[in-house]
């Protein structure tokens, strides 16, 4: 019997013609029942470790249809998985083996600009991307590690499981958890990294240079600074309300502001102001759904320029 169509009989997908095929394939030979069954138990369980992709939008943009596509990324490469199963014509007993073997099979996220989304991964991590980041980690977690590795802004709130640890790759090092709830943020290009520990504990292991590793505790963050990480306290917990769509203006730079603008609410600012404008107060609270208009006009409050909008190409020249 082919596969695909023991696939499509499981889905509710089969003809009347297709069904009396199959009953008298079942009735022909009491293994034939077994296979069957095997399947059946397969894509349930599998069913299991599909991650909870929610896209959540973060500007009044249109949707990119790329958005889309990569929401849907993690249910294809589950259902890859189980055709990969049943093309193998594996058993019941193998269901477990073949499991283990997913774990090689890696499902990447990545988040358009003007959208951030939420996945709750296997195990009941909960992770929140930030806009144009990336998250790339197995279909099924195994072994002693959970290990995923993370491009960009991303907030964890991992599953607590002492005997299998999680372990978040980035390029500067490795963050290894227990179950804990903090923000990081990798972004290899700019060398810019910081973790920020809001609940539990973490290690950092550098991948840059050999440093002892630092174990961070509740408040504490870290910075990459000149090639060295340093610890210290978190003096603005508003810098980590991106979940809740909302930006922090404390003692950031005109120009990453504009840049972080850019990359949340999916538009092209071009600076051509003779000097680059002052923030003239440190602390501030925009919520993203107000739109980028609001934003530059609260960003004006504080500031000293003007601005313009193209109405055919959409792209805002700050004056």
């Amino acid at each position: 019997m082919e596969k695909e169509l023991l696939l499509k009989y499981l889905k509710c997908e089969t003809s009347q013609d297709e069904e009396t095929l199959l009953s008298e394939w079942l009735d022909a030979d009491p293994e034939n029942q077994k296979e069957l069954d095997a399947m059946q138990l397969m894509m349930e369980g599998l069913a299991l470790y599909a991650p909870k992709i929610e896209r959540m939008d973060m500007s009044t943009s249109t949707h990119s249809p790329k958005t889309t596509i990569f929401a849907k990324l993690s249910k294809i490469s589950v259902a890859a998985s189980i055709l990969l199963i049943i093309a193998a014509g594996i058993g019941y007993f193998h269901f477990t083996n073949e499991i283990k073997s997913l774990s090689d099979q890696k499902t990447i996220v990545e988040v358009p600009d003007g959208q951030r989304i939420n996945i709750t991964l296997s195990d009941g991590t909960e992770v929140c991307l930030n806009a144009g980041s990336k998250l790339e980690y197995p279909s099924v977690f195994s072994g002693k590690q959970r290990r995923v590795s993370v491009s960009g802004e991303a907030m964890f709130d991992v599953k607590h499981d002492v005997e299998h640890p999680f372990v978040i790759e980035t390029f500067a090092c490795d963050v290894e958890v227990l179950g804990t709830k903090f923000n990081i943020e990798a972004e290899e290009v700019s060398k810019v990294f910081s973790v920020a520990l809001m609940e539990g504990s973490i290690k950092l292991t550098s991948r840059l240079k050999e440093e002892n590793p630092i174990i961070m505790k509740v408040n504490e963050e870290v910075e990459l600074v000149n090639g060295h990480f340093q610890l210290g306290k978190i003096l603005n917990h508003d810098e980590y309300l991106w979940p809740e769509g909302i930006i922090s203006i404390h003692n950031i730079g005109f120009e990453e502001l504009i840049t972080k603008f850019q990359r949340i609410y999916n538009v092209q600012i071009e600076i051509k102001c003779k000097s680059i404008p002052k923030i003239n107060y440190t602390r501030g609270k925009i919520r993203v759904s107000d739109g980028i208009d609001h934003a530059l006009r609260v960003l004006q409050s504080a500031s000293d320029f003007t601005y313009n909008k193209d109405p055919e190409t959409g792209i805002i020249t700050i004056l």
